[in-house]
């Protein structure tokens, strides 16, 4: 009589073998830094998009030009969270230098009950509600650090800006190093801008081209 293995085996066998495979092999993707600076570069872009559709210029208001739409990224905690690497797209609307009110802040274009940022400094628990972890670095992708290069790093600011006319610019509304007048921001022919984004693994640098806004990536091991 011949002997043979039962279905049931054969699947146990398979399925012990799967398990084992599982536990033996190295995870081949266990960095994140390539969707990282994807969702950064697609809310740069969504940045200077709300800079051109929606214009600060008021010939009555003296502080117009420090209410233009920007990206600023900071190592914070937030509505009980760590302090980690995070990032918030918004408008100085005060006038104050921070983010500091729900009236300022994006709203998420796939989720508008959502804000475009993980919080701010005295968020309200009401409004931590609303606050987003997808704009927590550490958290989604494991981000360690987050810094600006070229002109945009200058004075350790952490803010990109745009004008009505997309172009970018430094951070025109930041602590103790605001803009004066309302171009005087401006990265010029010349000048380079970047986000460099660093995992414990990898780094990527976002480089934002003068005048037009242009994004380009590159990436590198962290030695």
């Amino acid at each position: 009589m011949k002997k043979a293995f039962t279905m049931l085996e054969l699947v146990v066998v398979i399925v012990v073998i799967g398990i084992i495979a599982a536990a033996a092999l190295p995870r081949i993707n266990d960095d994140h830094i390539v969707e990282a600076a994807d969702q950064v570069m697609s809310h740069i872009r969504y940045t200077q998009h709300l800079a051109m559709q929606d214009s600060k210029f008021d010939p009555t208001d003296a502080n117009w030009f420090k209410k233009r739409w920007s990206i600023t990224f900071t190592r914070a905690s937030f509505c009980g969270g760590k302090s980690e690497w995070r990032y918030s797209v918004y408008y100085d609307k005060s006038a104050t230098s921070n983010l500091n009110s729900a009236d300022e802040v994006a709203r998420d274009p796939l989720d508008p009950s959502k804000f475009m940022s993980s919080g701010w400094a005295g968020i309200s628990e009401a409004n931590c509600a609303n606050a987003s972890s997808k704009y927590s670095l550490a958290k989604k992708f494991g981000i360690i650090n987050v810094s600006l290069g070229g002109v945009c790093g200058n004075n350790n600011l952490q803010t990109i800006s745009f004008d009505e006319f997309g172009r970018p610019m430094q951070g025109v509304s930041t602590t103790g190093s605001s803009a004066t007048r309302g171009y005087d921001r401006l990265i010029h022919d010349g000048q380079t801008c970047q986000v460099i984004l660093s995992t414990a693994k990898r780094q990527a640098t976002i480089t934002i081209a003068p005048e037009t806004g242009f994004l380009q990536v590159t990436f590198a091991d962290r030695s």
